[in-house]
Order: C-alpha cells, then sequence, then structure tokens
C-alpha cells in the first residue's frame, strides 16, 4: 500500500510503500518524471511525535531542490530549531545589465537579513555561519537562525532512543551520554568551528544529533544509521 505524506511546492513528493513484513519504503521522487531521489527504508512503526521534527524539514536536505523561503521562518514558528542557510546575492548592476530579475541583488539581500533581524522573536538568535564567500560578481553570506537554548529543552531525549529503539537502533548507553551532552550544547554554537564537526555526519551520533538539529524524523537518520552499520 502506497501513499503521499508529503509534497513540496517545488514538485518534490514522499511516497510511503509498507509491505506486509512489517517494513517500509520512503521514496523521495520528482513528481513530474517520477524519477526517484533518495530511497528509506525503516520499520514501519511510529516515530517521534514532535513539533520540531517532520518532513518539511527533511525537505531541506540539501539533496534536491527546495523552497528556501521555509528556512526564514520555519524557526520562529515552532517548526523547526535550527536552520542553516546560504545567501546567494549578486552585484546589482550586473543583474540589471543582465535583464535578470530572478538572481537576488546583493541589495535585496541585505534588506531581507535586515527583516528577519527586525522580526526575530525573543526566544531566538539570527547570526553569522561560516566565511562569506566572494565570487564573481557575487558573494555567498552564510546565516543561521535557531531557537536561544538547547535541543534538550526542545525535546525528551528519552523518547528520542525509545523511537530508535522501536526501528531496530540500539543506542548503547556511552552512545547515549554523548548525544546527551551535545544536546545540550547551546543551538548557537552549532555554527561555531569548533563545534562544526559534528556536521560531518559520518557516525551514529553524528547522525542522530544533527538530525535533531535540523529536524529531521528519526525514521529516516535510522535508515541511514542501518544502511551504514548494516
Amino acid at each position: 500500500m502506497s501513499e503521499i505524506i508529503f509534497e513540496s511546492n517545488k514538485g518534490v513528493v514522499f511516497e510511503k510503500t509498507s509491505y506486509k513484513n512489517g517494513k517500509c519504503k520512503l521514496a523521495v521522487k520528482d513528481k513530474d518524471s517520477g524519477k526517484s531521489i533518495m530511497t528509506y527504508r525503516y520499520k514501519d512503526v511510529p516515530g517521534l511525535d514532535s513539533p520540531y521534527i517532520n518532513w518539511e524539514n527533511l525537505n531541506c536536505c540539501n539533496g534536491w531542490t527546495y523552497d528556501e523561503n521555509y528556512l526564514y521562518t520555519a524557526v520562529q514558528n515552532n517548526r523547526k530549531l535550527y536552520a542553516d542557510i546560504a545567501l546567494s546575492m549578486y552585484d546589482d548592476d550586473w543583474v540589471a545589465e543582465l535583464n535578470r530579475n530572478d538572481l537576488p541583488t546583493e541589495k535585496e539581500a541585505a534588506a531581507l537579513i535586515d527583516k528577519l533581524k527586525a522580526e526575530i522573536p525573543d526566544d531566538c538568535i539570527l547570526g553569522s555561519a561560516g566565511s562569506d564567500r566572494d565570487g564573481y560578481r557575487s558573494r555567498t553570506r552564510y546565516i543561521y537562525i535557531c531557537k536561544d537554548s538547547a535541543i534538550i529543552e526542545y525535546i525528551d531525549l528519552a523518547e528520542v532512543f525509545n523511537t530508535y529503539e522501536r526501528l531496530g537502533i540500539t543506542v548503547t548507553y556511552s552512545a547515549k551520554e554523548s548525544i546527551k551532552k551535545a544536546c545540550g550544547i547551546p543551538l548557537k554554537c552549532f555554527a561555531a568551528d569548533e563545534y562544526r564537526d559534528y556536521w560531518e555526519t559520518n557516525t551514529p551520533i553524528k547522525l542522530i544529533v544533527i538530525g535533531l538539529l535540523l529536524g529531521y524524523p528519526v525514521e529516516t537518520t535510522a535508515s541511514l544509521i542501518e544502511r551504514d552499520t548494516g
């Protein structure tokens, strides 16, 4: 039995197929062509119930085209704990010369940042994440928006570990302690160089922490852990 559990405004659909053996497949597809973009496989059991963990967050994982506007307000709207944003901007005169209204100018990008700063709620932070990158008549500015607290203040880690257990992933005691420590770090610290190592999701612990940070459904990180570790 198959069902669409998420559809983006950019033509990407998440199609879940359940099987009689208790497993399921989540296929991320291009709606028009039907081309598969990514596939997750996991036990067909209840996931983690949290407003900060949802399919729309997974849609922004940079593996396919998504609506970047979502990231500008997801944290403020209690849909996400941390949003990492790369703002591309182009030389104003060059954009006018090319007559490319679809390209964001430096003035427009600066105005967007000023607007976000002016409207940021008291429980959120907007800051710079990493060094800006300069290109030919262009610039990429890295910013973040996050809650002014830590993951552990918003997500019940005991329920996280229970969810992984339901999915067939046993988190050891030492791994739990490492995850608890990381989840107690102020969210803004994940933009600092000393904590950027967590973004290299080459271990189950890092996958779990970054999955919670960015609000990806636990089922999908469990799928990646099972795929990589067997």
